[in-house]
């Protein structure tokens, strides 16, 4: 939550199975809370299937590719990880529509 106030304002939106971060739409997710990590999941238009950050991607019509990651500490928080993290409030502002 930290890391995302420092790449702009967002909401929290609460639903029954995670906690969506939005600013005009979703980008991001917070699913679950282990014991000691966290899963959650970042929203973009195009796949990163190379990055070891993500666990799997769900490709949803070719239109968003919601990538799924695990983190574990705050080390997680790589400037790569960092990177993709703005893509995803990128397109929470809709940029990515013309």
């Amino acid at each position: 939550m930290e890391a995302y106030k420092s790449i702009g304002p967002y909401e929290l939106h609460p639903v029954k199975t995670r906690v969506a971060l939005l600013v005009k739409m979703r980008f991001a997710s917070i699913n679950k809370l282990g014991t000691d990590y966290l899963d959650g999941h970042l929203v973009m238009v195009e796949p990163h299937p190379n990055d070891t950050i993500f666990y799997k991607i769900d490709n949803l019509n070719n239109r968003f590719f919601v990538h799924h990651f695990r983190l574990y500490n705050m080390a997680d928080i790589t400037p790569e990880f960092r990177r993709h993290m703005a893509i995803a409030y990128k397109v929470g502002l809709r940029e990515h529509v013309k």
